[in-house]
């Protein structure tokens, strides 16, 4: 689908002002740097320039002013006396927090130390020092102890490696406070949690995972976490993300009957509302069509540029699979008029689905027709039916079977004393023993068994008791022989 490219809509300062810190920052710099932001740039650097005042980040500071050059008036030139004010000023706190993490640590005071960490981890993360500001938040774990100091150390850790790109740690931490039962956890913490697990997932171009952690916020994030995310970033990303891997009843829970993210949808581009609005009406050709005008827009985006492309052609492909859904047949003029594209583009779109088996169907290209094959439910249903009798059929043989071989003592038991088909295992850590007797002959000729007999005439009787048995035995076994040399009828029966 081709749309005219139209020149950049963007007001920059309003962007901006929806972020803080190390977010509005980055994001400045980012559309600094990015080839459809070129008209921006200068005004971008200055915006840089106006936050980097507020922080203690000189090294980027001088960077910024030497792109700017003498593109700018004298207001935007290097100011050394800031420069030398705020190194001394950095030097002093320094010096003062790591005297008082000193004093903490001699007292052993759990409470202490981890507050002195977290002061020194501030420190450094408004420095720009992030790698430095990450140890010392994680030097916190091992003194916090409430689940709400966890949490804010959690979250801490996680926006040090959103910077770092280290996703790994953010889906742990994440994780890692997640364990704590529900109200332990105060709901905006959890969904500043969610938020940043949900951009790790993005960045990795886990997109279903994705859309799952932006529509699952408990909260409302409001402007609580401008200074990683704002609340309409969460509403873009996972507005998108639901709309590549979702159909439209996943569609509607998730997005836009959902009372949580139906707030923050509200704070994002018009663009991203129309588009939910409308793939859920089943417009979805006015649905593409708002999302390649806000294209450009999302270029700009530190998180959604390498993925644009990614997330509109899965966009795509699932409203094209959802269309033909309920169809057996369809005509491909008609689809193309919905889709608004031409006849061509949109036949080579449903190969690729058709190859790709996300549409089960062939192309008339006689009559222009999408002929879809439907599996029947009946069919499918009396086929899983019988499948189903004739297992329960051969397990009820196979135990009736088994019952008359039991009943007519064909199934041989084993020895008293006999394991049966298992052999005895020595004990742990010893080999087989030489010379050792299984368990049923061990006890013939056993000293106390002879003992207790009481010498010879205790032999004799007892070689009697054994003549005896053995007669006994004798009986008994051409008992057996003479039954078991009768046909079994009925074991015949139920084996055929």
């Amino acid at each position: 689908m081709e749309v005219e490219a139209q020149p950049l809509q963007f007001n920059l300062e309003a962007y901006a002002n929806n972020y803080t810190g190390h977010a509005k920052i980055d994001r400045l710099l980012f559309i600094s740097k990015a080839p459809t932001g070129q008209d921006l740039e200068l005004q971008a650097l200055k915006l840089a320039v106006d936050e980097l005042k507020n922080t203690n980040n000189t090294a980027l500071y001088r960077d910024i002013i030497n792109r700017i050059s003498t593109r700018s008036g004298p207001e935007y030139s290097y100011d050394s006396a800031w420069v030398d004010d705020i190194d001394r000023r950095f030097i002093q706190k320094q010096e003062t927090l790591d005297s008082e993490l000193t004093v903490a640590r001699s007292t052993l005071v759990k409470e202490s130390i981890r507050e002195g960490h977290a002061r020194f981890g501030d420190l450094l993360y408004s420095r720009g020092e992030i790698v430095e500001a990450f140890r010392q938040y994680l030097r916190t774990r091992d003194y916090c102890t409430t689940p709400q100091q966890t949490v804010e150390m959690c979250i801490n850790v996680v926006k040090c490696a959103l910077e770092m790109k280290n996703y790994l740690h953010v889906n742990t931490y994440v994780q890692k406070a997640e364990a704590f039962p529900t109200g332990a956890i105060d709901p905006e913490a959890l969904g500043k949690l969610r938020a940043a697990q949900g951009v790790a997932y993005l960045a990795q171009g886990k997109y279903e995972p994705a859309a799952k952690s932006f529509t699952s916020l408990p909260a409302d994030l409001g402007s609580s976490f401008a200074n990683v995310l704002s609340a309409g970033d969460v509403a873009t990303y996972g507005t998108l993300c639901a709309l590549a891997t979702m159909d439209r009843r996943e569609v509607s829970l998730r997005v836009v009957n959902s009372g949580t993210f139906r707030d923050l949808l509200n704070q994002a581009p018009v663009e991203v509302r129309d588009a939910a609005n409308d793939y859920f009406g089943s417009r979805y050709g006015t649905a593409l069509m708002a999302l390649e005008r806000l294209r450009p827009v999302l270029m700009l985006d530190p998180y959604m540029a390498d993925h644009v492309e990614a997330l509109l052609s899965a966009v795509r492909a699932q409203a094209v699979t959802q269309y033909t859904r309920p169809f057996t047949t369809l005509d491909l003029v008609a689809m193309a008029s919905a889709f608004h594209t031409d006849e061509a583009s949109l036949e080579q779109e449903l190969v690729t689905l058709i190859a790709s088996k996300q549409i089960s169907g062939r192309i008339d290209t006689h009559s222009k027709a999408l002929l879809s094959h439907k599996e029947d439910a009946r069919s499918a249903t009396y086929r899983a039916a019988i499948t189903a009798a004739e297992h329960y059929l051969r397990s009820t043989k196979t135990m009736l079977l088994r019952a008359g071989m039991m009943r007519f003592d064909l199934i041989r038991r084993p020895a008293a004393g006999e394991r049966p088909d298992r052999p005895e295992r020595p004990e742990r850590g010893e080999g087989p023993r030489s010379g050792a007797l299984p368990r049923g002959e061990r006890g013939e000729g056993s000293g106390r068994r002879h003992h207790r007999g009481g010498g010879g005439g205790g032999g004799g009787g007892e070689g009697k008791s054994q003549k005896d048995r053995g007669g006994a035995g004798s009986g008994s076994r051409s008992r057996h022989d003479n039954d078991a040399a009768k046909p079994n009828t009925s074991v015949s029966m139920l084996a055929e």
